[in-house]
């Protein structure tokens, strides 16, 4: 998860180097951010390519500061949005708190 910071400090360097993306950060990018600390994950309904979901949760940071996740492609005509948001949202969460509660047993 990202600091206050650091959503602040990406917001501003999308402004200054790419001011043409950054009325769909403010508009997408930030609610979705919002909606993963609420809930644990994050989806992709096909925003990147329309025939491949995606849904991801985060794992921890390295000592370095890097940001580790876990994340799975799934083609779209597998599951409906529904499903990814319902099903598959909370399984990746689940793996993601095992592989953080395993990681914090080393």
């Amino acid at each position: 998860m990202f600091t206050t910071e650091e959503r602040d400090a990406y917001v501003a360097r999308v402004k200054a180097e790419r001011p043409e993306e950054l009325d769909y950060v403010e508009r997408r990018t930030l609610p979705d951010v919002e909606l993963c600390n609420e809930r644990g994950f994050a989806v992709s309904l096909g925003e990147w390519r329309r025939e491949i979901f995606g849904v991801a949760a985060p794992l921890y940071r390295t000592p370095a500061g890097e940001c580790l996740s876990v994340n799975c492609g799934i083609p779209s005509f597998r599951f409906s949005a529904e499903q990814i948001e319902r099903e598959c949202g909370p399984r990746i969460l689940g793996l993601a708190r095992s592989i953080r509660s395993l990681v914090a047993n080393d």
